[in-house]
């Protein structure tokens, strides 16, 4: 892991919830937009997307005005720059580099009406190996931006710079384990991306050579930016929900992975 000065930043909490059904570990966290709308983007970036149903559904009982946010098709946004009229629906952000040269980037308007901004993070629906949280948000930039991303030779610091443009506020992360679905949260990018990171490593074989989660690139250029914690002991783990036999066994595992001990 990158050496890194801590801060005085306050610690992450991360809540996490087990039930034998998605619903039932969605109903169990603690989401609260205080009587802001919230927008939902699925890391799998699909309309179909599981959890971000599932926290939608939560959100509509608790008679919070949300909406879902998938990026938008290449083809669909070159007829709708052709089309003469058309309002735009990007807004020019600029990623303000504090160790390097700023730029800017276009990403979906409808980040800046005010709504909270949540990432819906399935594991097994973006099969292992993301995106997870930290690069989210790279998926969402307007296709020309999104080119430029792609041929860049550091692309995992490109990705999570586009968090400086915009901030997420809220994580949500899931995955199901069988005999129960696991489902975490945190306002933390960072803990978040940790939580998921450890939760793929649950998909890895017994060939596959594992690297910590802190050592991960995007881990260690959002630390870099201050993004989020920048060590284990900033972690506090909340356990919400039914204690699963199953679920007892897991959790001591996958928070190993960053360091953290379940108390």
């Amino acid at each position: 892991m990158t050496e890194t000065t801590t801060t005085s930043r306050p610690n992450a909490r991360v809540t996490i919830a087990a039930a034998p059904t998605l619903a039932a570990a969605v109903s169990a966290l603690p989401l609260d937009v205080g009587g802001r709308s919230c927008l939902v983007l699925p890391a799998s970036l699909r309309r179909s997307d599981v959890l971000a149903a599932a926290v939608r559904e939560r959100l509509r009982q608790d008679q919070v005005e949300n909406h879902l946010l998938i990026p938008a098709n290449p083809v669909a946004e070159l007829a709708r720059f052709t089309s003469r009229g058309a309002k735009s629906p990007w807004e020019e952000a600029e990623v303000a580099l504090p160790d390097g040269e700023s730029r800017q980037v276009r990403l979906p308007a409808k980040l800046w009406t005010g709504a909270e901004i949540w990432t819906a993070t399935d594991v097994d629906a973006v099969s292992g190996s993301g995106p997870f949280v930290l690069d989210v948000l790279s998926r969402y930039l307007h296709p020309a931006s999104r080119l430029r991303h792609l041929t860049t030779r550091h692309r995992a610091d490109a990705a999570v710079e586009v968090n400086l443009a915009v901030r997420v506020d809220r994580a949500v992360i899931a995955m199901d384990f069988g005999e129960f679905v696991l489902v975490c949260t945190t306002t933390d990018l960072i803990a978040g991306e940790l939580v998921a990171l450890a939760l793929s490593d649950e998909h890895a074989t017994s060939e596959r050579s594992l690297t910590g989660p802190w050592e991960e690139r995007v881990v260690q250029r959002a630390t870099e930016l201050d993004l989020g914690v920048q060590v284990p002991q900033q972690i506090e783990v909340d356990l919400q929900g039914a204690q699963l036999g199953a679920f007892a066994a897991a959790i001591p595992r996958i928070l190993s992975r960053i360091g953290v001990h379940a108390s």
